[in-house]
């Protein structure tokens, strides 16, 4: 499988420090490796404030892009959260190139999807990202308003069928999200259920707490002798796991 191309973004104050800068863009880069990706540039802009429209300095942005194009990049990715408006504004340049564009939480929650296993992990990573697509869902149909209201002669009908378009996507992001939520009541509910049958049959229940990559499910296997996955790797494993310690 070929693995997509990738220029990691960082902005950074100038007061920063260059064994600073490298640990989070070396973070960044573990992040990527994880999602199965590699970096073909590292760019770093020191900036006191992030730009407002494009969280990227304009300059920074065509400098960027003229690389992308160059090294035929797929991905774009920003390491922090970006404002709907920012994140919206860097699709409009790279999209058009069939460049993506993600910010860090992008990045992670497109990870957490590729590992996760159970029924209640993947639909808490779908909500996630559906709570995260949709302050940027409100931004589009504001940004569409704007653009068809600018016109003269039928720019009304333009800009009703653009708010009708994202109408329809924000009901159905708000019904999907109801639904995975009483879907996780239902696996919250029987999980409840579990514990309690634990209790009765007298099991003491000892939890297994760490950072990402700390070595619990390792931990679990040796105590347990339960087959669970064991990987050097960031986020390798996202599900709880219970298992039998005599």
């Amino acid at each position: 499988m070929i693995k997509p191309k990738v220029i990691l973004v960082d902005i950074i104050p100038p007061q920063t420090t260059p064994e600073e800068s490298l640990a989070r863009l070396n973070e960044l880069e573990n992040l990527l490796v994880t999602f199965g990706g590699f970096v073909i540039i590292r760019k770093i802009q020191k900036r006191q404030m992030p730009d407002y429209a494009t969280y990227i300095g304009k300059g920074k942005v065509d400098e960027i892009l003229a690389e992308a194009l160059d090294k035929k990049a797929d991905y774009i990715i920003v390491n922090n959260i970006l404002r709907p408006q920012q994140i919206y504004n860097l699709e409009t340049r790279f999209e058009k190139h069939k460049i993506q564009v993600w910010d860090r939480i992008d990045l992670i929650l497109k990870i957490f999807a590729k590992h996760a296993t159970t029924k209640e992990a993947k639909l808490q990573i779908e909500l996630a990202s559906l709570r995260h697509l949709g302050p940027r869902i409100s931004k589009m149909g504001l940004e569409l308003t704007r653009q068809a209201g600018g016109g003269v002669g039928g720019g009304g009908a333009r800009r009703g069928k653009g708010e009708t378009n994202i109408e329809i996507m924000k009901r159905h992001i708000a019904r999907r999200e109801q639904k995975i939520s009483l879907d996780l009541k239902k696996i919250e509910k029987n999980q409840e259920s579990q514990r309690k049958s634990r209790k009765n049959h007298g099991f003491k229940t000892v939890a297994i707490v760490g950072y990402t990559n700390a070595g619990k499910s390792c931990l679990l296997k040796a105590l347990t002798k339960k087959e669970v996955k064991v990987k050097d790797e960031l986020f390798a494993t996202l599900d709880s796991r219970i298992g039998k310690l005599y």
